[in-house]
């Protein structure tokens, strides 16, 4: 029996980015989830799941990647969340990083730099949740550090 492969959940209201990025984590062996608004992600989102983490928008309609982030940490969630966006401030990205963020990505994003900061995520929640981050299930990939 195989083990399930991690998931990401991408939240992002630009579609064309969503499906770009859905690809290239379904090619990378990761399960994904998409978004298109911080209220739909909210609505379904699991307070803690190993495997599992977050690449968020930072702007979009409605909430923001901030206000996901806040109300995670609100319900205690674990899940590590990774922000991408196309509009980068020094503030923003400080305001993230306080509330743990683990990376803070700017659009357009290199693959290996997304992947890696993916990897870094799934990383955090297993020790978040306890577990050995070695333990991870083979997704059968290799690719780059940066």
């Amino acid at each position: 029996m195989t083990a399930p492969r991690p998931t990401v959940y991408v939240i992002d209201d630009d579609l064309s980015f969503r499906k770009a990025v859905s690809r290239l984590l379904e090619a990378a062996g990761y399960e994904v989830q998409g978004y298109s608004s911080a209220e739909s992600f909210l609505a379904d989102a699991p307070r803690t799941r190993k495997d599992t983490c977050v690449l968020c928008d930072v702007r979009m309609s409605g909430h923001d990647g901030i206000d996901v982030q806040r109300v995670l940490r609100e319900r205690g969630s674990l899940l590590a969340v990774v922000f991408v966006t196309a509009y980068s401030d020094r503030h923003t990205e400080e305001q993230a990083r306080a509330g743990g963020a683990v990376d803070f990505l700017t659009k357009p994003v290199g693959k290996d730099r997304l992947l890696g900061a993916v990897e870094q995520a799934l990383s955090v929640a297993k020790v978040s949740l306890g577990q050995d981050p070695g333990t991870s299930a083979s997704r059968g990939t290799r690719r780059s550090r940066l």
